[in-house]
């Protein structure tokens, strides 16, 4: 049942019409509104009532509209089709669709090398009025660098390298994390002063998104080139993006708080969950600079996703659901909310808990990041090579001599994955502790 409805997905997505190369990212069903006990409620008319759209999150102040084309959007779609097509399984449809958008997102690359944030709806010309040479650029760059990967094609190499060189001279250089949820999102505050620093601390408006995707693509320009510098200044990027990153419980936030993520630096919320997104990258990381801080972060990021989650496995967190809807029940359990403290305010009460919940940007975005990092690291990954090991499944990994003795802290006796650092992997039957030979044979 979950693989036809990722399918449907995937048919979903490429279904998107193109119009020269360029297509939109949002469909939008119409919306009535009804009325029950008294109170009213926006909801869908239904899917036959839809049509193809972009975010929403734009500078109409300018006069743009929803209709506006983004190419840090459609890189992101695009790079998903890639990782599709190399990671679950080949369909080459997806790899044509993205390359007819990459033909037409190269004619957008300014002489600099940056790419535009906004295109217009009818004409597809570059709205270069705002976000013309931002960090929203480093999208672009990953996707690129992913589609040369695939094609063997040298050209989007070479534009990706372009456009990674002028984020780094540029704003990154100077801390100038803009993207659209920077300014036209849940804090507009400064989009009137885009480009000036803040007075009161020197920096600029910042937001955490554009570093996530700058020192992704950092990590995989350097990957593609072997260049030094590129890493170097991935570490930078990602440094500067640890700092959001929560690590200490403050006595204002009454929910688990070590390991989870903020969303910029003017912005209230707590636990966003931008956190799993962020997770791997971490662990990406490790594995090519070996700070086993790194690989710490990122499994603190990981559990930080599945803190907020309406369940008995979370019974701190449980109470204060219960005391903000108190009609909640077994039903409900898995809900969450996108993060906490949204509106800058949280009580013992349940101030900061939320009304909503996003699959794809909440429980759902966790279980994608938890699976993913089990596919890639396993429960428990063993560094051979540095002798490091770390549990990530609530195991503690402790080396000794020529062995790695795993300890199950969560009394739960089950099947655990092992990966090593040369990508090999075993599957061991945990019941309190085993022990792990670090040979290379395993013996």
């Amino acid at each position: 049942e979950l693989d036809k409805k990722a399918d449907l997905t995937k048919e979903f997505a490429l279904a998107a019409p193109q119009k020269d190369g360029i297509f939109p990212t949002v469909y939008r069903a119409e919306r009535t509104e009804v009325e029950i006990d008294g109170r009213k409620y926006r909801r869908s008319k239904g899917w036959e009532t839809g049509h193809w759209s972009n975010s929403n999150r734009v500078p109409r102040e300018l006069g743009m509209t929803q209709d506006y084309y983004q190419p840090l959007d459609c890189s992101w779609t695009a790079l998903l089709m890639l990782r599709w097509h190399e990671e679950l399984e080949p369909d080459e449809r997806l790899v044509e669709y993205a390359r007819t958008y990459a033909e037409a997102l190269l004619r957008y690359q300014d002489e600099e090398g940056f790419f535009p944030a906004w295109l217009h709806p009818e004409t597809l010309e570059a709205d270069r009025r705002a976000l013309a040479q931002s960090t929203e650029t480093s999208m672009s760059v990953l996707f690129l660098l992913k589609l040369a990967e695939i094609t063997s094609e040298e050209k989007y190499k070479k534009a990706a390298l372009r456009a990674m060189d002028a984020v780094i001279a540029g704003p990154a250089a100077d801390g100038e994390w803009y993207d659209f949820e920077t300014f036209w999102s849940s804090s507009k505050y400064w989009q009137d002063r885009l480009g000036e620093k803040i007075p009161r601390n020197a920096m600029h408006k910042q937001n955490t998104l554009s570093m996530f995707w700058t020192a992704e693509a950092l990590l995989h320009a350097y990957r593609a080139t072997g260049n030094r510098e590129y890493l170097d200044w991935g570490r930078r990027t990602l440094d500067e993006l640890s700092m959001a990153q929560q690590t200490w419980q403050p006595p204002f936030i009454y929910i688990p708080a070590l390991g989870g993520f903020g969303v910029m630096n003017f912005d209230g919320e707590w636990n966003d969950s931008r956190q799993t997104l962020f997770a791997e990258l971490f662990l990406d990381y490790y594995r090519e600079t070996g700070d086993p801080h790194l690989f710490e972060r990122g499994i603190a990021a990981l559990k930080s996703g599945f803190v907020m989650m309406y369940c008995p496995e979370n019974p701190q967190v449980k109470k204060l659901w219960e005391k903000v809807y108190p009609f909640f029940g077994p039903e409900d359990y898995g809900f969450t909310m996108e993060n906490y403290g949204h509106g800058g305010k949280t009580s013992p009460e349940g101030m900061g808990m939320g009304v909503f919940t996003i699959y794809d940007w909440g429980n759902g975005a966790a279980a994608e990041a938890r699976n993913r990092i089990q596919d890639n690291y396993g429960d428990v990954y063993l560094d051979r090579l540095r002798r490091q090991g770390f549990g990530i499944d609530s195991i503690e990994v402790t080396i000794d001599g020529d062995r790695a003795v795993l300890r199950d802290l969560a009394d739960s006796p089950r099947e655990v994955r092992i990966v090593f650092d040369n990508g090999t992997r075993k599957t061991i039957r945990l019941e309190g502790r085993a022990s792990v030979s670090l040979a290379a044979d395993g013996s």
